[in-house]
């Protein structure tokens, strides 16, 4: 049997900051409060509690991010405007693979899009699975997802495609 030719298809995850999804809802409940207590008479302006919905619904859609790997590279996109947070081309990519992100590795305040010396990325856990990706400048471009090992099958299929060796000098 011939080996399939054309794209491969791409590979998403979804992946849920836990943080930002209880920063919402927490800023969903207090716009409720303050609201009902300004209906009653007893509470401060409505403008308080309009400032605290529009906060809730912009940590409720940051919580969520998805991941992809397709032809392009992979990228870190917000879930809902498929705004790109983060991303690195497939040119850059030398190597892929899932680990274990140690949560002793990283500051425990860099949530979101991660920009160091020596690493790049998005984290939205404090640890468990990631794609760890090397890049041909010796650094690394960590993504906190589930099925961190299907995300490194993914980008390494698109490493040895054919596709991608025509494109060498």
């Amino acid at each position: 049997m011939a080996a399939p030719t054309g794209p491969l298809p791409a590979w998403s995850r979804i992946v849920v900051s836990r943080r930002l999804l209880g920063a919402g809802a927490a800023a969903a409940l207090a716009a409720a409060a303050v609201g009902a207590l300004g209906i009653a008479g007893a509470g401060p302006s409505p403008v308080v509690a309009a400032v605290l919905a529009v906060s809730a619904a912009w940590l409720l859609a940051q919580s969520r991010s998805r991941v992809v790997v397709d032809d392009d590279g992979v990228r870190v996109e917000q879930a809902l405007l498929r705004r790109t947070l983060a991303a690195v081309p497939i040119s850059e990519i030398t190597a892929a693979r899932a680990g274990e992100l140690d949560p002793q590795r990283l500051a425990l305040s860099g949530y979101g899009v991660l920009r160091t010396s020596a690493v790049d990325g998005f984290r939205a856990t404090r640890g468990g699975e990631c794609l760890e990706l090397g890049l041909a400048d010796g650094r690394q471009f960590v993504v906190t997802v589930g099925d961190a090992a299907g995300a490194a099958r993914a980008v390494t299929a698109r490493l040895r495609s054919p596709a991608r060796d025509d494109d060498r000098p």
